[in-house]
């Protein structure tokens, strides 16, 4: 699924490149770094998440529920 990296270099993901992977809205990845469901790394004030955390992620557990959007 995704592309390994060799000579130490670690693979981040955007907060968008994991929202385009799991099917959901950048505001849920958003809300699930910040509710400590999804493991991240913040550098200054951004996130990035690490392919082998969203790998465990993923194998660990079923997606948290994804809040309706509102209708306007």
């Amino acid at each position: 699924m995704l592309p390994e990296f060799s000579g130490g270099v670690e693979r981040l993901l955007t907060v968008r490149q994991v929202a385009e992977l799991l099917g959901v809205c950048t505001a849920t990845v958003y809300k699930w770094a910040a509710d400590g469901v999804l493991p991240h790394v913040r550098i200054v004030n951004v996130i990035r998440v690490r392919a082998e955390d969203l790998t465990r992620f993923l194998a660990g557990q079923p997606l948290p529920p994804v809040p309706p959007r509102p209708s306007r």
